[in-house]
């Protein structure tokens, strides 16, 4: 393999300008095509085969186990010049990468006006073992992935099977700060678990031992009182506490922007990588009785998050939250032979399931006074929590606007939207609402702690309910294009029709 000395060489034409990477523009084509072409070069000799993708706005892409691009991506390879041609890109902000045996690049489109050589940057290769606790896990899928901050610029996801022997192989690594874990699946959802830090670095190859450390633990989800669930469909999540990120005292006082200019200089010493490396997460599910046993967890003070799902929730292939608990809970150091038992962790039941009422809820809006659920029975009702700073949220709006557009007149169906920006003035609010043409009932709360999102057990948003006529909440995923076709449904099986 090439080091990194030897430089690679880049040249485009882009919208109309001949750039050269790592050198200054020095004349414009003159045909006025657009379009973005380059020859890709390793120690002054074309690199015939390389592969290339651009991800942009209007056409996302990211590297898969650095061997290849996602479905779809925009690509083009170079031939035996080192040419590669995109015709028709007129985008004027991409990231372009290129992937190759002997290394890559990964560039911005403002790399295209850098005086500084681009080289093409050598892998980092990644094989080991993969264990939870003393317990090799042979057919286990492993996944590596650089977590924010230190996310690569152009995306990239790893994950491959072990074998008989738990061993597993990532031949090409961008270098930087990963953690290698493991895919748990819960029930029909899928979560990176029991993940361990490491550091690549280019051309060499590490070997990524997971320590056999940590313990089990044991315990039991159940509904508080007398609530008749059953079987039990719990999950629970763990996470280490790391506590604050220790600012200087002067940098905190200066506020957020400073806060944020001192940490992205912090998190790549040594002390800020020491800080993110000693996070662990694990995620574990319940059998029908509740019970579980989750293995390999190091001693510390960890966030316990629980939550009970509708019994039924496997067959619907739907997570319809009934509640959700919260608690500190810490793993003691010492002998880790016997499980460390947490003992009957209780799930308040505060949002009604599926086919329970939910009519005696009080909605605060914004310009009127506040109105029940129950006032609306006999009508299909969708409420929809929000908030101006979350860009999901922003990206949900146009569904709503368009099933406002197909069903407004219609008098058996109500679509209210509960905005929970806490320190959002009424007149912004109004202002941001008349703009985006939200013209159906508008609710505002402070904040998710409010007892209408508490209710729902709303923990991020967007969020999105179906309530039918009976006051009943039949769907808890109400968003996106399917939206019309989900309040379609629920009128249709309205008694009576519509």
């Amino acid at each position: 393999m090439k080091t990194s000395r030897d430089v690679s060489k880049v040249v485009f034409h882009a919208a109309g300008m001949l750039v050269f990477l790592g050198a200054a523009l020095i004349a414009p084509a003159g045909d006025g095509s657009g379009g973005l072409s380059g020859i890709v070069m390793l120690g002054g000799k074309p690199i015939e085969g390389a592969r290339v993708a651009v991800s942009a706005r209007s056409k996302r892409a990211w590297l898969i186990n650095g061997e290849k691009f996602s479905p779809g991506a925009v690509t083009a390879q170079t031939g035996m010049d080192g040419r590669f041609v995109f015709p028709d890109f007129r985008e004027t902000e991409f990231r372009l990468f290129v992937l190759h045996e002997q290394g890559y690049a990964d560039l911005s489109h403002d790399d295209l006006n850098k005086n500084n050589p681009i080289a093409l940057q050598p892998w980092g290769r990644v094989e080991g073992v993969f264990r939870i606790g003393t317990q090799i896990m042979p057919s286990a899928t492993v996944v590596l992935n650089y977590e924010p901050p230190y996310q690569t610029n152009f995306p990239a996801r790893y994950t491959t099977l072990t074998d008989a022997q738990g061993r597993f192989v990532f031949s090409r690594v961008i270098p930087g700060e990963v953690r290698i874990g493991f895919k748990k699946k819960v029930y029909f959802m899928e979560f990176d678990s029991h993940a361990y830090p490491f550091a690549v670095f280019p051309n060499q190859t590490l070997r990524a031992e997971i320590p056999a450390e940590g313990r089990a633990i044991t315990g039991t989800i159940a509904p508080a009182g007398d609530a008749g669930i059953n079987p039990i469909t719990g999950m629970g999540m763990l996470f280490r506490d790391q506590g604050e990120i220790p600012y200087p005292p002067e940098v905190a006082a200066q506020g957020r922007d400073a806060q944020n200019a001192w940490f992205d200089q912090w998190i790549h010493t040594g002390g800020g990588k020491a800080h993110f490396r000693a996070d662990r997460r694990y995620y574990f599910d319940t059998r029908p009785d509740g019970s579980f046993q989750v293995e390999g967890i190091l001693p510390g003070t960890y966030t316990l998050v629980v939550s009970l799902f509708e019994p039924d929730a496997l067959r619907r292939r739907s997570v319809n939250k009934l509640g959700e608990s919260i608690r500190k809970i810490t793993i003691p150091e010492g002998d880790s032979s016997p499980p460390h038992d947490l003992g009957k962790i209780e799930v308040n039941v505060t949002v009604s399931a599926s086919g329970s009422p939910v009519s005696s809820l009080e909605i605060p809006t914004l310009d009127g006074p506040a109105l029940r659920l129950e006032s609306f029975r006999g009508s299909v009702v969708v409420i929809h929590f929000w908030s101006m700073a979350s860009t999901p949220s922003l990206q949900e709006l146009p569904y709503y606007r368009q099933a406002w557009g197909r069903f407004q007149g219609q008098k058996n169906l109500v679509l209210i939207s509960v905005n929970i920006d806490k320190d959002a003035g009424r007149e912004a609010l109004r202002k941001f609402i008349e703009s985006n043409q939200m013209d159906w009932i508008q609710a505002q709360v402070d904040g998710l702690e409010h007892a209408l999102p508490q209710a729902f057990g709303v923990k991020e948003i967007p969020a999105g309910f179906l309530i039918d006529p009976r006051g009943k909440i039949i769907r808890d995923d109400v968003h996106g294009s399917g939206l019309i076709q989900q309040i379609s449904k629920a009128m249709a099986d309205k008694p009576g029709g519509n």
